[in-house]
């Protein structure tokens, strides 16, 4: 009996090959795309869950004008001991620069950027070791932990434990004890360093004195709470006892955060540490793929269904000759589990082809291993079999309840009994097709909004280099005055930060606790960038206590008055407003414009940047002369160096990518999509050959029959096009909140995307319409 099951089923796939072919090609990239994403979505969410007390661990930021994710360096010791529900306090920081320096075999070596934390930091995280003892292995100032890779790299085939690892850090190389080697640390971490150093040697450098002040946020802060603390309640302790801790001027307003929330909800907080998501986007992919996995069950489903009225001859006979309901039911339920499964092997074929695009879109390394894979295979498995299933049982069970005599009479009714849930399925499918296209359009108009809007400063020809440490205000004076005399160079100025993200970003407080970005910068600040003034003058070099405020920060403090030239700010350490610049974007366009001051250049240890602007056509030589420079300078440091507009390119990198990914999954939607309706007309095509034909004999013209088949298919495209105009308005409105500065959801993106979406469906079914239409009616009335 199986035997004959299988027989018939294969050979219904053979007789209806296109109609085969569109549902297991349908199902199989709805899969394909269910596992990209889903893995991806699984692995966002993973972040931090392997710590052994991950619902205990919070991570501190501060709110103010905005959210910062460092505080004090202070706060971790001044709170830990007094405040009960804190069972241990650490902290992290990270050097300021994309890179740190080694020496190794005699000469410098690039290495990602050092980590420093307390010795307990093992106490709150949970990190594998190979070698060492975690707790003890930071307790000396002069240790270093390095990691699995760093090892292999630096000591391969030996035991770095107890082998020296020379550093260089603030202009000095020091020679470091290595006390422990990390083991295989998740990728899905806060903390994955390769060289992590106690912050005890960073305390005893003299230049980092700062971080004994509460006005200056510089470190990570991470509480481990006790297992019956509240973090509300410790929240509110904690503001209250830093109250009488800090300086009067000090308002404290933290916040606890839960550490496996750190990396898809900090979009909004500034001076973050770590490795960063978008929970924004992972919903949107999420539900990308739930859309393309429903279109390909419809799909499959209406396919089905449009095809079962071509076996009601065959169940009519069957149950002719005996044939019991649960019989009919396992045979089509088969056929259907049959049909659905060849879209298995189809799956993971095309898997083996997109994963290398996949992984390097989504920065990720997946493969197809069982093990690794076991759930989302198990997965794919249980979605086959629910469609399967589903599919086959609808069919199944409509087919074998009704009696022979209804089965040889009635066939166009059981067709017009289901019409109308196929044109609910139909009119969904449509839904999520335009929205898709809505999505994708105002996605990527945003991103090139990004790309291309005025960031207030001059990005071309400026080239920045990252200071070599230890170096004092005697020195770069002089590297500038050499560099300003080449020939390929216009102008050059040294500062403690440039936007977007090159050096130290620097907060304090002045007055009231508002937190205020600060850049330490010298006269020649403004010119090389293009910063204009739209008050006052700029500072001169004789002048420390001069400051320059940008817009937001002069209308903040002084309340829209005028600007006078002998304004002060300041509680404690007064300033001397002199001049006021014109906003402008120090970060990425996810963050609004806020309150900044740039004070006279003068403190050594703060000065991160030299940039430079090249003379126009000169990239090349003012890139030589520069070299010549830096070598003759600073021997012992490597030259490196970027440009403005590059680094500002690479802020969007990942928001380009995520446009790519957007465009590439409504794609494969459409083309889904696209398959069914070619399907169906298809189908309906064949199903009304007869009725087609005496039409043409009676006069009916090509466009008369196309109309015919195509009408309710268009009709139903616009009708859901219009449902799907304000949904999509809400969804992308609510997204583009997301962005400080964002697109207007102007009409024309809807239209645009309606007729992209209805043009397609209307070049889809007119095209198997217009070949129906023209076909010979002799042929279709030949045997009647």
């Amino acid at each position: 009996m199986l035997k004959n099951y299988l027989t018939i089923a294969i050979r219904n796939l053979l007789k209806n090959k296109s109609y085969a072919l569109i549902n297991i090609l349908g199902l199989g990239m709805g899969l394909v795309a269910v596992f990209v994403i889903t893995r991806f979505v699984f692995e966002e969410l993973s972040y931090d869950q392997h710590n052994q007390f991950k619902d205990r661990i919070y991570r501190v930021y501060q709110e103010g004008n905005e959210k910062q994710g460092a505080t004090q360096a202070v706060l971790a010791d001044a709170v830990k001991d007094e405040l009960p529900e804190i069972e241990q306090a650490v902290r992290i920081g990270k050097y300021w620069q994309d890179h740190s320096l080694i020496r190794y075999d005699n000469r410098l070596e690039k290495v990602a950027p050092f980590y420093f934390t307390d010795p307990e930091i093992f106490d709150v995280m949970t990190v594998p070791f190979i070698k060492g003892n975690p707790e003890t292995c930071l307790n000396n100032p002069d240790a270093v932990v390095i990691s699995r890779t760093f090892s292999e790299k630096y000591f391969p085939g030996q035991s770095p434990v107890g082998k020296t690892l020379t550093v260089r850090f603030g202009g000095s190389f020091y020679d470091r004890k290595i006390t422990a080697v990390l083991g295989e640390i998740p990728k899905n971490t806060y903390l994955n360093p390769d060289v992590l150093l106690p912050l005890k040697f960073l305390e005893q450098n003299s230049s980092y004195a700062f971080m004994s002040e509460w006005g200056f946020n510089s470190i990570t802060t991470l509480f481990l709470l006790g297992e019956n603390g509240s973090a509300a309640q410790l929240t509110a302790k904690l503001n209250e006892y830093v109250v009488t801790l800090a300086p009067e001027w000090f308002k404290p307003n933290y916040r606890l955060q839960p550490l496996t929330q750190a990396h898809l909800h900090s979009s909004d907080i500034r001076c973050r540490i770590g490795q960063y998501g978008d929970i924004n986007q992972v919903r949107l992919f999420a539900a990308i793929a739930l859309v393309i996995l429903v279109i390909a069950c419809i799909n499959f489903i209406n396919l089905s269904m449009a095809q079962a009225s071509r076996r009601i001859k065959e169940v009519g006979i069957r149950k002719m000759v005996g044939a019991s309901r649960p019989a009919l039911v396992f045979q089509l339920v088969g056929e259907s589990l049959l049909l659905a499964g060849l879209s298995l092997p189809v799956a993971l074929g095309l898997l083996r082809l997109l994963l290398p695009y996949a992984n390097h879109i989504f920065n990720r390394d997946m493969h197809l291993a069982l093990m690794s894979n076991l759930p989302f295979f198990a997965a794919m498995i249980l979605i086959v079999l629910i469609v399967g299933l589903g599919c086959g049982g609808f069919t199944a069970s409509v087919l074998s309840s009704l009696k022979p005599v209804t089965l040889f009479s009635e066939k166009q009714k059981l067709s017009s009994g289901n019409s109308w849930f196929k044109r609910g399925m139909l009119a969904f499918q449509f839904i999520t097709f335009c929205g898709l296209i809505i999505a994708s359009l105002v996605i990527r108009n945003q991103m090139l909004y990004l790309r291309d809007k005025q960031v207030g400063y001059n990005t071309d020809q400026v080239m920045v280099l990252l200071r070599a440490e230890g170096d004092k205000e005697q020195k770069y004076n002089v590297v500038k005055s050499e560099l300003q005399n080449r020939t390929a160079i216009q102008s050059v100025t040294v500062s403690s930060f440039v936007p977007p993200a090159f050096g130290n970003w620097l907060w304090t407080s002045l007055d009231e606790n508002e937190n205020i970005e600060w850049i330490i910068a010298d006269t020649d600040y403004l010119d090389v960038l293009g910063l204009k003034l739209v008050a006052g003058r700029n500072f001169r070099e004789n002048e420390p206590d001069a400051i320059l405020l940008n817009e937001t920060a002069f209308h903040q403090k002084f309340n829209g008055q005028a600007f006078m030239s002998e304004m002060e700010i300041g509680t404690e350490n007064k300033k001397h407003v002199v001049g006021v610049i014109q906003d402008f974007h120090t970060h990425d366009l996810y963050q609004k414009i806020g309150p900044l001051f740039i004070e006279n250049a003068g403190i050594d240890g703060f000065i991160a940047c030299i940039s430079i602007r090249l003379a126009a056509g000169q990239i090349q030589d003012g890139i030589q002369q520069t070299q010549q420079i830096w070598q003759e300078f600073y021997p012992d440091d490597i030259f490196s160096f970027q440009f403005i507009d590059e680094k500002f390119n690479q802020l969007y990198q990942n928001d380009e990518k995520f446009a790519q990914l957007i465009s590439f999954f409504t794609f494969l939607a459409v083309v889904i999509a696209c398959m069914g309706l070619f399907g169906l007309i298809s189908f309906a095509a064949v199903q009304r050959t007869k009725e087609i034909g005496i039409r043409k004999t009676l006069g009916a013209t090509i466009q008369n029959i196309t109309l015919l088949l195509c009408k309710e298919y268009i009709t139903i495209g616009m009708v859901s096009f219009v449902f799907a105009v304000p949904l999509l308005h809400y969804i992308m409105k609510i997204w583009l909140q997301h962005f400080a500065y964002h697109i207007n959801l102007d009409w024309w993106i809807f239209a645009l995307a309606g007729l992209i979406a209805l043009s397609i469906a209307a070049v889809t079914v007119s095209w198997q319409a217009i070949r129906a239409a023209m076909a010979n009616p002799v042929e279709a009335l030949r045997y009647e």
